[in-house]
């Protein structure tokens, strides 16, 4: 499964802009793994830092002019949608906390700068 491997390799950026081209639910999917897959599935983070430095590598890629290795400016992700990527998180954040799935969504907030939304969960 897509969404899964994604998911496993901390790879937010991707996970937001695979949900956000094919209208995938992440809650169902969160909920999904939580619930039927050994030791919460992709649901699950094992460490808070690590994975908060992984999903913000991730995100850096989408952002708008971002260029890999300090490179010339070439075809970026901002010129294929990398900014939208950002624009759907706040979505992807309700969703995984619908979804009960309390790790990912702490990472999406603290990413987010989501401090009311921190306190909350």
């Amino acid at each position: 499964d897509h969404a899964a491997a994604l998911a496993a390799a901390v790879d937010l950026g991707a996970l937001a802009a695979f949900a956000r081209e094919t209208d995938f639910n992440c809650a169902v999917f969160f909920a999904d793994e939580a619930a039927n897959a050994e030791g919460g599935g992709a649901a699950h983070l094992d460490d808070f830092a690590s994975a908060l430095s992984i999903a913000a590598d991730s995100l850096r890629r989408y952002t708008p002019g971002y260029i890999e290795g300090g490179g010339q400016r070439g075809k970026g992700l901002d010129q294929i949608g990398g900014g939208g990527v950002w624009s759907s998180l706040g979505t992807m954040l309700s969703q995984m906390r619908a979804a009960g799935c309390t790790e990912w969504a702490l990472v999406t907030a603290t990413l987010l700068r989501r401090g009311g939304c921190l306190q909350e969960i």
